[in-house]
């Protein structure tokens, strides 16, 4: 029987997937604290939350993530924009007006910056800290898609003009051609040759004014919200991306 591990801090996200694992006659165990539970064999634990990566060793499992770098290493026509890969020492350089983002955590604010040398000073955070620098655009319409062997499972709409769309009943509401304008351009993407990603991982993608529909970004599937995903849908890539060490 497998069992869905969820943080201690109580969240919609958890307490949706919580019922999804009701319905699925899954075991949930929501820890006290961020400590790694006994008893639980890895081949059964499937995992929700970030801050699993620093104790999925304890667990006996292995987090399937996407590569740091994978955006950048994709085909123009499918990000629709330049983007770059390189250590923050390097970010710090580029004389450009970009987005600069992350790419491994939330060390530092995703935005846009005048220049690299408006980052965080290498007395603040280390040297080689991997950076993403894209091209600045405009997203009307941006879409969580949740993939399971190449296979687009559930997707969301969740920002539009650059504002969350969820409504004061808690729902996101897209047109039918939105939707699938997204799915097929997802699946587009999943389909493409040569393209890398884990078995289970969750893919952004979005319409970019004036050039189409785009990559926006990957995410880990085990620590992704799911804003109007289908919840029950995505319990089957939370236990795929776990893999028993």
């Amino acid at each position: 029987m497998p069992t869905l591990l969820l943080p201690p801090r109580m969240t919609e996200d958890s307490v949706r997937l919580w019922r999804a694992t009701v319905a699925a006659k899954w075991d949930t165990l929501r820890l006290d604290r961020w400590k790694a539970p006994e008893g639980i064999p890895p081949s059964e634990i499937a995992v929700y939350g970030g801050y699993f990566a620093v104790f999925a060793h304890e667990l006996g499992v292995s987090l399937l993530s996407p590569r740091l770098d994978w955006l950048a290493t994709l085909p123009p026509e499918l990000t629709q924009r330049r983007i770059r890969f390189m250590p923050l020492k390097d970010a710090r350089q580029c004389p450009d007006r970009a987005f600069y983002k992350p790419s491994d955590d939330k060390c530092f604010l995703a935005k846009v910056y005048n220049s690299g040398a408006e980052l965080p000073p290498s007395g603040e955070l280390p040297d080689d800290v991997p950076v993403l620098i894209s091209d600045i655009v405009h997203w009307e319409i941006e879409f969580r898609c949740f993939i399971l062997d190449n296979k687009v499972i559930t997707l969301s709409p969740y920002l539009r003009n650059h504002e969350r769309m969820e409504t004061p009943e808690g729902e996101f509401i897209a047109t039918d051609r939105e939707y699938a304008d997204a799915e097929a351009f997802a699946t587009r993407v999943v389909s493409t040759p040569n393209i890398q990603f884990p078995a289970g991982v969750v893919i952004d993608v979005g319409f970019i004014k004036d050039r189409g529909w785009a990559v926006i970004e990957a995410n880990q599937a085990w620590a992704a919200g799911i804003y109007g995903c289908d919840a029950a849908a995505i319990l089957p890539i939370l236990r795929r991306v776990c893999v028993p060490i």
